[in-house]
């Protein structure tokens, strides 16, 4: 059964950034040596003619914008662009680049309305030669053997950004993958992270604390409360709205420039009171000018969290850097906990 092959053949093409010679292909199969061996005298033109359909180039070489898409899982093929993206640019890229390339050049062979920023997700976390470089940008891991060593701590909030809360033993079981960590290790660095960014929540559950110190390190930690629970005074967040705001940074981590100045929790919540029925309040910072090209894209990312978690409808408003300066100096009284800024930004 040589079905194996002709999968191998078609990913080789869909990854590839420039034309293959059949002696180029033969050399990617070499992995299914033993199994082409039963098969000496094949002809490989012939053979993916009649198993695909598509043929040679006069000097019989084979491109990658032929259809190969159309023959693999839409996920296949965006895991594939990718690295053939990778391999064509020799550079890290970000999400929206890649998600904008990998339409442009094979967007005609995925379903109608499919999801391809989610695919580049999964690809970029279950891959073990796709690596973070910096925020919202990826690249193969044997570029970035100059950047600053990660953490378990880092691989742990990376995971949790993407999931949402999740169980200790789906973390210990995802680091351990990647690292080789140890369950104590992975224990220690959830209870004791330096720049606090883990919370604890009910069921044995850890989430990605949305207002970690490196963002707001005078600001106490929120607490994660269930839903319905009625609570003293306090910074708190219900389970809905965290999951809800680990659904919106995401997206605000996937905007491109102009950026908001920053992202806070505002209003009674900040100042510690929550009480059931009361709205999450969020506003965004942006500079005047910048206002216009952003309030969209700000509806947007409210609405993509909204579409995931329906029971949290926050009241987001959008202020002007001179109309927050003026009011957070005008009134030492009011808090507010920031929960997203610019990459490589300092609060």
């Amino acid at each position: 059964d040589l079905a194996p092959v002709v999968r191998d053949i078609v990913a080789h093409m869909a990854r590839s950034h420039e034309a293959q010679s059949p002696a180029q292909i033969i050399q990617s199969l070499e992995h299914r040596r033993a199994l082409l061996a039963k098969w000496p005298d094949l002809d490989l033109a012939l053979f993916i003619q009649r198993n695909t359909g598509i043929q040679p180039d006069d000097q019989g070489s084979y491109h990658p914008e032929q259809p190969w898409g159309g023959l693999m899982s839409a996920q296949q093929l965006v895991a594939n662009t990718m690295r053939r993206i990778f391999a064509r640019d020799s550079a890290p890229c970000t999400t929206d680049y890649l998600v904008s390339e990998t339409e442009r050049m094979v967007g005609q062979f995925l379903p109608k309305g499919y999801n391809t920023l989610g695919a580049v997700r999964v690809t970029i976390s279950r891959s073990d030669d796709i690596s973070w470089h910096s925020p919202c940008t990826f690249g193969l891991r044997e570029w970035s053997t100059g950047a600053r060593s990660r953490s378990t701590g880092d691989y742990i909030y990376e995971f949790l950004l993407q999931r949402g809360p999740t169980e200790i033993e789906e973390i210990i079981e995802y680091v351990h993958g990647k690292t080789k960590a140890k369950r104590r290790t992975v224990q220690e660095a959830i209870n004791h992270d330096r720049e606090n960014r883990f919370i604890r929540i009910s069921d044995q559950k850890v989430a990605a604390n949305p207002v970690p110190d490196v963002q707001h390190g005078a600001s106490p930690s929120l607490t994660v409360v269930p839903d319905q629970l009625e609570c003293k005074p306090a910074p708190v967040l219900r389970e809905s709205e965290l999951e809800w705001l680990t659904r919106y940074l995401r997206e605000l981590d996937e905007l491109t420039p102009p950026l908001p100045s920053q992202v806070a929790i505002t209003g009674p919540r900040a100042a510690g009171f929550a009480q059931i029925g009361d709205a999450l309040e969020i506003t965004v910072v942006a500079d005047p000018d910048c206002r216009p090209d952003l309030e969209l894209r700000i509806a947007e990312t409210a609405a993509a969290a909204t579409r995931a978690v329906p029971c949290v409808r926050p009241d987001i408003k959008i202020q002007s850097c001179q109309q927050w300066a003026k009011q957070q100096a005008g009134n030492a009284l009011l808090k507010h906990q920031n929960v997203w800024l610019p990459p490589d930004d300092t609060p």
